[in-house]
C-alpha cells in the first residue's frame, strides 16, 4: 500500500474515533436530559433506561463498528502512524525473533477477534443489561448524579 495511502487511512480512523467521542457525548447529554425532563413531571422516575439508552447508542454503534472495521484493517496492512514506538534499530531482539508483519500481527488479530466475540457473546447472553443495571445503581446511589 503507497505511503500516500496509508496515511489516508489513518485520517479515517482518526475522524472515525473523533465522530463516536462526540456522539457519545451528545447521546450521554441527551439522556440526562431527556431523564432529567421525566425527573421533573414523576420524582420517582429513573433518569437511565434500557430504552433510552438503546434508542441513543444505534449511531454511536454504527461509528463503533465502522472504526473497528478501520483499525482491523490497519492492523491487518500494518499501518501505524508516524509516533508508532519502533524497536531501536535492527538490534533490537523484538526485531530479531518477529519480523514485520508476520506472527506478531497475527496473533494481534487473532486476540482482537477472540475479544470481539467474547463481548459479542456477554452481549446475546443478557450481561450487557446486568452491567447497565449496576452502572446506573451506581450513578445514582453512589455517587449521587440524578
Amino acid at each position: 500500500m503507497k505511503h500516500k495511502n496509508k496515511k489516508r487511512l489513518l485520517w479515517v480512523q482518526s475522524a472515525l474515533c473523533v465522530l463516536l467521542a462526540v456522539l457519545l457525548a451528545a447521546a450521554a447529554i441527551d439522556i440526562c436530559r431527556e431523564g432529567g425532563a421525566r425527573r421533573a413531571e414523576d420524582p420517582g422516575a429513573a433518569i437511565y433506561t434500557p430504552g433510552n439508552v438503546a434508542a441513543h447508542a444505534r449511531a454511536p454503534a454504527i461509528i463503533f463498528a465502522a472504526s473497528a472495521a478501520v483499525t482491523i484493517l490497519c492492523a491487518v496492512l500494518g499501518v501505524r502512524g508516524e509516533n508508532a514506538r519502533q524497536g531501536a534499530g535492527d538490534a533490537s531482539p523484538r526485531r530479531c525473533a518477529v519480523r514485520a508483519g508476520s506472527v506478531d500481527r497475527r496473533a494481534r488479530a487473532a486476540l482482537f477477534f477472540l475479544a470481539a466475540a467474547c463481548l459479542i457473546a456477554g452481549v446475546c447472553n443478557g450481561s450487557m443489561r446486568d452491567v447497565l443495571v449496576k452502572a446506573v445503581n451506581i450513578c445514582t446511589e453512589c455517587i449521587g448524579l440524578g
